[in-house]
């Protein structure tokens, strides 16, 4: 079933999606996105919106897709994709507290995509990361014992999340 996505031209940011009812009721319009959404009257000339054909709620649709301009013409696409890898599943704090992080950056449109940083976060510190070719790394040092969480703080991005383990022997 389809949806309707409200979002604002000046920065393509999604604000409202809104699936279409069950039933015979039709695919809520701009004017009502906008009401459900709360949107000030003098904010309306800001905001568009566009159909998209998957049944999604307004968190789903953040998360997972972007608003693009390509070639004048506006469509709805998935975020890329950040696979986050380490150069270790567990790192043994004894042996080398040395770890390296690796990120792919996936699903990119060359029209539109020209990532040179990008933002991740351990255990919600947040960190740069620089790209080229939609791959980079960055070596962290670890020197207490626990589990460290890598993600990505970017919001360009669909999440994704690895742990590590340091422990001492």
């Amino acid at each position: 079933m389809p949806s309707r996505i409200l979002y604002d031209k000046r920065n393509l940011a999604i604000l409202r999606c809104q699936a279409k009812p069950y039933g015979s009721a039709p695919l809520p319009d701009f004017e009502n996105l906008c009401m459900s959404a709360r949107v000030p009257l003098d904010q309306k000339e800001f905001l568009d919106s566009v159909v998209y054909y998957d049944e999604l709620i307004t968190i789903d649709a953040q998360e997972k897709l972007r608003i693009v301009k390509i070639d004048g013409f506006t469509e709805v696409k998935e975020k890329p994709v950040i696979e986050i890898e380490s150069s270790m599943d567990e790192l043994d704090l004894s042996l080398n507290n040395n770890l390296t992080i690796s990120v792919t950056i996936k699903n990119t449109l060359e029209a539109v995509d020209n990532f040179e940083k990008i933002e991740l976060k351990v255990n919600d510190i947040p960190f740069p990361v620089n790209v080229s070719n939609n791959y980079g790394e960055k070596s962290i040092e670890i020197n207490e014992a626990g589990s460290y969480v890598f993600g990505v703080v970017d919001d360009r991005f669909s999440d994704n999340e690895i742990t590590i383990n340091a422990y001492w022997l």
